[in-house]
């Protein structure tokens, strides 16, 4: 039993580190990207992220 709740939390901490990494590069993308593409990696970002924490 606590091998499990051990890897459930290594498995929510990867999941919100992989949001925050998602968050990062959408703030340095902004800098670096068209509008168009902006909007469009942010979307993707934004799923991907919603999609990680469920």
């Amino acid at each position: 039993m606590a091998i499990l709740n051990q890897d459930l939390h290594y498995l929510i901490l990867f999941a919100l580190t992989l949001s925050i990494a998602l968050c990062a590069i959408q703030r340095v993308a902004r800098k670096r990207l068209d509008r168009d593409q902006y909007y469009y990696l942010k979307d993707l970002l934004f799923i991907g992220a919603w999609a990680l924490t469920g």
